[in-house]
């Protein structure tokens, strides 16, 4: 053990003067073991570098560690550091550098002595620590008091508070706590003193975690001993977590055998209590504790499986005692809550197979609401382990211990996690309620505390008691069964009005008979000895009579209507059937027979049949009007220049009715495609409406022009099983449509040359009439002058009539080019041509981003030119004039908008606005023409769109118009005479 001959040699003659007993000469190694295993005091031999050589185990027994640990270890890291001045103190005084120090604080007393080695020279040392007889007493009163005080706590709730209690009382602690581990990774509180109101609920439950000292000594089961200093370098992040006040932290391990019980944390306000002496308390009081936690949970044990028998005989007396659903399952949950969980649930399928929340026991009303929030807003997934809906797929029961906090962190939905959480479950059993084979519900429980963790004896009687329960849930759900078909009988009894009787082998009515009796109001002496017959009407007596006697003889089946006067004295109508009923030896004690009120199905015949009646005649009526109007229709066809005809899906005529060679009478039977063959474009019609299409065709053919209409017609399956047509010859109209197209050019021509050439006249007047009233003003009379103006206002209104119908004549004879144009420059070229009156009346424009659109720019810019000029005139007094254009896309088309803040305009009038010369002010009021709007509408038809209003007195006014986008097709050409080849 020691490391060179000098030492052994040294430390063998200081052994010798202390035990002179022993001879000089012994083995070193029989010495030292003799001496160090013999000597009471705690002994530790040492190099000169304070390093120890070998300790006695009452050393060990003082530090907590086995003997071979120390060797080699430094003296300092063997001995808490409260021990270290003592220590030195005594290797001084040993050297004679000063007196033997005191008794430390926990009653050690420290000694030491140099060790000399053959040349005189110090060889090493050896430190003696002894107990102070006195203190070593008083901790034994101690542990005897906190004995018999844990020897009266029996049950696990009582022995937590007794065991902090006793500890913080023995050690001088000014708090502590007591940790349970459960699963192995999950620690709880299940205990604690001295810390604020809010402390439990805080750590209650955490998960192991190696960087604090509490999980060291769960995982290593070792006490830890630590100041503040020592923490800080072996545990780091657990200094946040210490206030002030504490200087040093114990925490012990409390076993029993192999078990681990838990531990038990204490809170020092000062070092020495991790003194050597404090410490071996300490490890002695963590023992007693443990012993008695166990006892306590053996007592537990014992007294939770008689709970458990009394709560299955319980429970078997309270399920016998009920054969209905509801309140069978709602018995279920609160037995389980009184006796066995916090939380009960019994999960039951629904039509869906969904699993609901039938019944939730719990003491606190918002926590059964929030489960059933949760079930309803988040269905249990069957194909999810640990669900409710995978209990009742599987049949498997789920044990939970202690719900792991990172199986909760896990939730992704927020909503869940947190109604999880506020839930606060620490163990959970799952069970199927299984009867038969059959799984009919799933039963939980849960609890919300440490001191109920789960294990397999709560599995076992919880599936017992499900077993239970699956037995009476079935059970009542059988009697439920069995009480709604009854009902359903006694419906469909009354529902089909049938009255149900007996008669005795003779065809009697003897007895009570109570539903003859509520039929027809006969008591039993009434209708006994054939009584029954005088209610059955007169003109039906005797057949009625004589087929039951003939049944009765026969021993066959009695089937008769006949009607029967009722309780309230009218007859009703009845179909009534009536069987023998045998015994084992053929005789028929009895028959059973059934009156069936048909009265309504008799009269509803009577009245099918009046109906029928009526219904033929109408349709005779019908057909005859059906005859007049084919006639009628014929005539027509006759004298008009129109055709109907019909094909069939491969294009033959099944129907040829009306003027034109192409489908006179003589077509039906033969194809389209053959008579038509010198026409292609008729034939191309044609085959677009066998391909399903709906076709709408002008054609000219020689002199003649001709709308067709083509309507395919299609089977059950959607596929085009024939063709339906009409054929109009519109030769005439179509003459007549192109004069009028060009009277309306020469119209249109006239009016523009003579637009153009009165230009000039009024362009003569107003000049020389200005001319004459600057030069001869002073000659004339103040009438004359009026007279001049009159004639140069009403020259200058001639003159801007003029322009408007000049450019509503442009509008009129020069069809758009429509090509794409960004509508922002058209929208810019009107804003240049209003500059003079924008500026003038301060007016504000706000232009949108606006799109590209299928137009004619200059066109286009007139439109915005009319009504924001509009704006600008119809202003508000004492207000600056507002416009705001915006579009939006609708299809292909551009929903534009011009809104201004102006005086705005009666709803009555909207449609009068885009005639020629209307005008709802007066000139005097303001200027204008009344054409103005009407260029715009005959602008905006030009390109395919059209125009409209909004507005209301004092609101301003907000004119819509519609235009193609730019990528859209162009507007088709208006309608108009078309060659052959057209499509209109």
């Amino acid at each position: 053990m020691l490391n060179a001959r000098g030492d052994r040699r040294a430390f063998i003659q200081w052994l010798v003067t202390l035990h002179p007993q022993l001879p000089a000469d012994a083995p070193i190694s029989a010495f030292l073991d003799h001496v160090l295993a013999h000597t009471p005091s705690a002994c530790a031999l040492l190099d000169t570098q304070e390093r120890i050589l070998c300790v006695n185990p009452a050393f060990a027994a003082l530090t907590g560690r086995p003997a071979p640990a120390h060797v080699g270890e430094p003296l300092r890291d063997a001995l808490p550091p409260g021990a270290t001045p003592y220590v030195h103190a005594a290797l001084q005084a040993a050297r004679g550098e000063q007196p033997p120090p005191p008794p430390s604080p926990d009653g050690l007393h420290y000694r030491a002595f140099t060790v000399a080695g053959p040349d005189g020279q110090p060889a090493g040392s050896a430190l003696l620590i002894d107990v102070d007889p006195g203190q070593d007493a008083a901790r034994a009163q101690h542990l005897q008091r906190i004995t018999g005080a844990l020897a009266r706590a029996f049950t696990s709730s009582d022995l937590i508070r007794t065991v902090l209690e006793q500890a913080v009382q023995a050690t001088g602690a000014f708090r502590g706590t007591l940790i349970k581990s459960v699963e192995g990774d999950t620690l709880y509180l299940i205990g604690s003193t001295g810390y604020d109101e809010g402390f439990d609920d805080r750590w209650r439950q955490f998960n192991v975690n190696p960087a604090y000292p509490i999980t060291h000594a769960v995982l290593t089961r070792e006490a830890v001993f630590g100041t503040r200093a020592l923490l800080q370098r072996d545990f780091p992040d657990v200094m946040p977590m210490l206030d002030a006040r504490t200087q040093a932290l114990v925490i012990l391990p409390l076993l029993a055998g192999e078990r681990l019980l838990g531990a038990l944390t204490l809170s020092f306000d000062h070092e020495d209590a991790v003194l050597p002496a404090r410490q071996a308390f300490a490890r002695t009081l963590a023992d007693a504790c443990a012993s008695a936690l166990e006892r306590a949970r053996l007592y537990d044990a014992e007294r939770a499986a008689g709970a458990r028998a009394a709560l299955l005989a319980e429970v078997s007396g309270a399920l016998a005692a009920s054969l209905e659903v509801r309140p069978t399952i709602e018995r279920i949950a609160t037995l389980a809550t009184a006796h066995l969980a916090d939380w009960a649930a019994v999960f039951l399928p629904d039509e869906t197979g969904r699993m609901q929340a039938a019944v939730v026991a719990h003491d606190d009303p918002r926590q059964i609401e929030l489960l059933r929030w949760l079930v309803a807003r988040f269905p249990s997934d069957p194909a999810q382990y640990g669900s409710s809906a995978w209990v009742q797929r599987t049949g498997e029961p789920i044990l939970l211990p202690a719900v792991p906090p990172g199986l909760v962190d896990g939730i992704e939905d927020p909503a869940r996690r947190d109604a999880v959480r506020r839930m606060g479950l620490h163990s959970l059993i799952l069970v199927p309620l299984t009867t038969q084979g059959r799984h009919l519900g799933v039963l939980g429980l849960a609890t919300t505390h440490p001191e109920r963790t789960y294990g397999p004896d709560d599995l076992a009687l919880a599936r017992e008691l499900a077993q239970r329960a699956a037995m009476a849930l079935d059970n009542a759900s059988l009697f439920e069964a069995s009480q709604r078909r009854e009902a359903r009988y006694r419906s469909l009894i009354d529902a089909t009005r049938q009255t149900v009787w007996t008669t005795d082998d003779h065809g009697d009515l003897r007895g009570e008979q109570p539903g003859w009796t509520r039929l027809t109001g006969q008591a039993p002496h009434e209708h006994a000895h054939g009584g029954w017959i005088d209610h059955v009407h007169p003109d039906d007596r005797a057949r009625t009579f004589a087929a039951w006697q003939d049944a009765v003889q026969q021993r066959h089946v009695y089937e008769v209507d006949h009607r029967l006067r009722v309780a309230d004295g009218t007859y009703r109508h009845f179909h009534v059937r009536a069987v023998p009923v045998h015994t084992a030896f053929g005789d028929p004690p009895e028959w059973v027979g059934v009156h069936t009120d048909v009265t309504d199905r008799v009269r509803a015949e009577a009245a099918l049949r009046d109906l029928n009646a009526d219904l033929e005649a109408r349709v005779q009526a019908r057909t005859r009007d059906v005859l007049r109007l084919e006639e009628r229709l014929a005539t027509i066809i006759g004298h008009l220049p129109i055709s109907l005809f019909a094909l069939d899906d491969e294009g033959r005529f099944t129907l040829a009715e009306g003027h034109g060679a192409l489908t006179g009478a003589d077509a039906v039977g033969h194809s389209a495609f053959e008579r038509y063959a010198p026409f292609p474009d008729l034939l191309g019609d044609v085959r677009c409406a066998l391909a399903g299409e709906a076709v709408h065709a002008q054609r000219t053919l020689g002199e003649r022009v001709l709308d067709t209409w083509y309507v395919p017609q299609h089977d059950e399956t959607g596929r085009v099983s024939g063709v339906l047509g009409l054929r109009v010859d519109v030769t005439q109209r179509a003459r007549v449509e192109a004069e009028l197209a060009r009277s309306n050019a020469e119209l249109s021509r006239f009016a523009f040359v003579a637009a153009h050439d009165l230009q000039e006249p009024l362009r003569t007047i107003i000049s020389f009439t200005e001319l004459l009233e600057r030069k001869h003003a002073a000659d004339l009379s103040a009438g004359a002058r009026r007279y001049l103006s009159f004639i140069v206002g009403g020259a200058r209104r001639m003159k801007t009539l003029v322009d408007d119908l000049l450019a509503y004549s442009r509008v009129s004879a020069d069809p758009p080019h429509l090509r794409p144009v960004p509508l922002s420059a058209a929208v810019t070229h009107a804003l240049d041509a209003l500059d003079a009156a924008l500026h003038a009346t301060a007016a504000r424009v706000h232009v949108d981003a606006l799109p590209d659109v299928l137009g004619d720019e200059g066109q286009l810019a007139q439109v915005f030119q009319n009504l924001i000029g509009n704006a600008v005139k119809f202003r508000r007094d004492g207000t600056s004039p507002e416009v705001r254009i915006h579009a939006d896309r609708t299809g292909e088309m551009w929903h534009v908008r011009v809104h201004d803040n102006g005086i705005g305009m009666d709803p009555a009038y909207l449609e009068r606005i885009f005639v020629m010369f209307q005008r709802l002010h007066a000139k005097s009021q303001y200027e204008g023409t009344g054409l103005g709007l009407a260029i715009c509408q005959k602008i905006i038809e030009a390109h395919g769109g059209r125009i409209w209003a909004d507005s209301a007195p004092g609101q301003g006014s907000t004119f819509h118009f519609t235009l193609r986008d730019a990528r859209a097709p162009a507007p088709d050409a208006q309608p108009g005479p078309a060659s052959s080849g057209g499509v209109v």
